[in-house]
């Protein structure tokens, strides 16, 4: 009986501990706000003066992101 009552204890304590894992955070979509130039002609090289591009992620939170923390192609 007293291993039962122990594997029960063992059992709640794992479920405890598991349950305070923190939630893995994602990237749930991301915003872009344009750059000041928005124009060009054929052959002008592209300018990101003024964009602004933000990852909201899954948990609410908001982080905005450098130039290198994304690819422009």
């Amino acid at each position: 009986m007293k291993r039962i009552v122990a594997l029960f204890l063992v059992l709640i304590a794992a479920f405890g501990l598991a349950a305070c894992t923190p939630e893995e955070v994602t990237v749930d979509r991301l915003t872009v706000t344009p750059p000041t130039k928005v124009e060009y002609i054929v052959g002008d090289a592209f300018d990101p003066a003024g964009m602004v591009v933000t990852a909201i992620n899954s948990d609410g939170t908001d982080m905005v992101l450098t130039a290198t923390d994304y690819v422009l192609s």
